[in-house]
């Protein structure tokens, strides 16, 4: 079999690679930013007397002497150029008239005055927000008294005449007000986050417990609460404003009733003005007030990668091409997620670079499987790479989340130090010896080589690299004595993988041909031989110092075409070159992303006919 190449067996070897996991990166922050808030404290008390029932019936007047009074507490807070600013009003009034005859307090007419501040506030708007009915006291009564009548001083005698009148208890505190936040500038468009309510509580009469499951926010049940949060889904886009307010909230409202009664008998004077009395009547207190401490909000999607470490979200995880990269997606909670799972892999991403154990095949294998809660490969390409996992969620919302990595390559340095001469003797080593006759050939196949390649690897990433030489197009004819022209096309991967070398941090090649009849020089059964060889010559990079030639993590370099031409032919015994015979242009060499790819061993093709 002819020869396409002469290869040297040897190694390269650079330095290692850090094994020890990748610190946490920083955040790519996707919270949200309070940025407005108001609260409303709505106070309406009995001014004087015994409530509850704090509205007396006059029958001179018909209508309802008022004995109440109203405070009313606003704070509004904004951010103003990364400050917090505060402004409110005091409002204290009382009905105007006094006497009313309208029994609803959001009716009654009140009038007052009110005073109005501003601060600068130390830090961040708090997320806490209350609002709801605190207690709202409503229901009729009566008061009997037995009062004076007349009172003779001669004789120190008393009458007493009974007195009843309606009473009326109108007592109420009720907080509202709303919050307001602006979504994260990096986060995604349309993402669908979880918003947890944490320190939520609700109005119960006593000793009776909370259900958070019943908390809806926007008409959604909760995804999942305990016994003080309740989280919910939510769709926000980046840069825009949402405001949380009452409306968005339904939960369950008591209103527990109460008899009211009290009497009073005054048995120490000896003529009282008023003798006595009794307070009697029934009321409801209506209690639907709702608050929570904070709220937060992140992606449902949580994406895991060395030792469980969330990085979602974060940018700068830095690693080296052909580093493995094996991620897992959670879901937040697993409840709300289906088992449809989505991941996106920027540039030039594979599963592995895969050789047939006889080396009769290789390539990249492409990252196919991205359709499962993991995923795992390596970046062949440099620079900033995203990944991003998309989770359809029992909902029929898509939750999205996104880690960004910063992918180092080395930058090695290939070149051609040198490119030989085509001849057509016996000056030329093949198989490491001298040979026996004639051949044609491209360099002497040992100090002379027809090409030589060197690599200077970078020193600033460790890692272990390798040669691999694809002949592209190797064809090669010779014309026996009566004629025929036999040819040989040889493609695919070039002797062997790896192409081996003793030199250090460079290769070798002298391609020769000799006898179309078999191994060993030109025969004189032909009269003429011809070759056209072409190359592509790769330096492969591993990042791992330990790294075989059938690791993963191979990625490709530098690749080099080159090639050569020559034509020989026979006078009597003697071979010589004939005219036209030559070496291409120096090699082309540039970076590549381009795995070397073949399905058969160049040196495999045989001569026909």
């Amino acid at each position: 079999m002819i020869p396409l190449g002469v290869p040297i067996t040897g190694t390269i070897a650079g330095p290692g690679i850090p094994t020890d996991p990748p610190s946490l990166p920083p955040m790519m922050s996707q919270a949200y930013e309070i940025t407005a808030k108001e609260t409303v404290l709505d106070s309406i008390a009995a001014s004087e007397g015994n409530p509850p029932f704090n509205l007396t019936w006059s029958t001179v007047s018909n209508c309802w002497q008022a004995d109440a009074s109203r405070a009313v507490f606003t704070h509004d807070y904004a951010v103003t150029n990364g400050s917090a600013q505060e402004q409110g009003s005091n409002l204290f009034e009382q009905p105007s008239p006094q006497c009313q005859t309208l029994l609803n307090p959001d009716q009654i007419n009140w009038q007052g005055g009110s005073n109005t501040f501003t601060e600068t506030l130390p830090g961040p708007i708090g997320g806490s927000l209350s609002f709801g009915v605190d207690g709202y006291q409503h229901g009729a009564g009566q008061q009997y008294g037995v009062v004076i009548a007349s009172y003779n001083p001669t004789d120190n005698t008393c009458t007493y005449q009974n007195e009843t009148d309606a009473l009326r208890t109108v007592l109420r505190q009720k907080n509202a007000g709303w919050v307001t936040f602006q979504a994260a500038a990096q986060s995604p468009t349309n993402a669908t986050v979880v918003l947890t309510f944490e320190g939520v509580n609700y109005a119960v009469p006593n000793n009776m417990p909370m259900d958070l499951s019943q908390v809806q926010f926007r008409g959604q049940s909760p995804v999942s609460n305990d016994s003080q949060s309740v989280t919910y889904l939510m769709t926000t886009s980046p840069g825009q404003q949402y405001t949380i307010n009452p409306d968005d909230f339904t939960w369950p409202s008591f209103s527990p009733a109460t008899n009211y009664t009290h009497t009073y008998n005054d048995t120490y004077d000896t003529c009282p003005i008023l003798k006595s009395y009794a307070w009697a009547g029934n009321y409801l207190t209506d209690l639907h007030w709702l608050s929570w401490t904070d709220f937060t909000n992140h992606s449902p999607v949580h994406i895991l990668w060395t030792n469980g470490v969330d990085i979602t979200g974060t940018s700068g995880n830095s690693i080296i091409v052909g580093q493995q990269v094996n991620l897992t997606a959670t879901v937040d909670t697993p409840a709300i997620a289906t088992s449809n799972f989505t991941w996106s892999v920027s540039a030039s991403a594979i599963s592995n670079f895969v050789v047939a154990s006889d080396s009769s095949s290789g390539g990249a294998l492409p990252l196919t499987q991205t359709n499962n809660a993991s995923v795992g490969f390596y970046w062949v390409s440099g620079g900033q790479q995203n990944v991003t996992c998309s989770v359809l969620l029992n909902n029929g919302s898509v939750a999205t989340s996104s880690a960004s990595f910063t992918v180092h390559r080395p930058n090695s340095s290939m070149t051609v130090v040198s490119t030989g001469t085509i001849g057509c003797d016996a000056n030329i080593f093949i198989g490491g010896s001298p040979a026996t006759g004639q051949y044609l050939h491209f360099g002497d196949g040992d100090g002379n080589p027809g090409v030589l390649f060197t690599n200077t690897a970078d020193q600033n990433i460790q890692g272990v690299y390798q040669w691999v030489q694809i002949a592209t197009n190797a064809v090669r004819t010779e014309r026996r004595n009566n004629g025929q022209l036999r040819t040989y096309i040889g493609s695919g991967l070039d002797f062997a993988y790896p192409l081996p070398t003793s030199r250090v941090n460079s290769i070798a090649d002298s391609p020769a041909l000799g006898s179309a009849d078999g191994t060993g020089p030109l025969s004189t059964n032909y009269t003429a031989a011809t070759v056209q060889d072409n190359y592509n010559m790769w330096l492969m990079f591993n990042p791992n110092q330990s790294a075989t030639s059938m690791s993963p993590g191979w990625v490709p370099l530098k690749v080099a075409q080159w090639g050569w031409n020559a034509a020989a032919s026979r006078t009597g015994s003697v071979w010589s070159l004939t005219s036209g015979s030559q070496v291409p242009a120096t090699p082309s060499i540039g970076d590549t992303t381009n795995f070397p790819s073949w399905s058969q061993i160049a040196q495999d093709a045989v001569w026909t006919p």
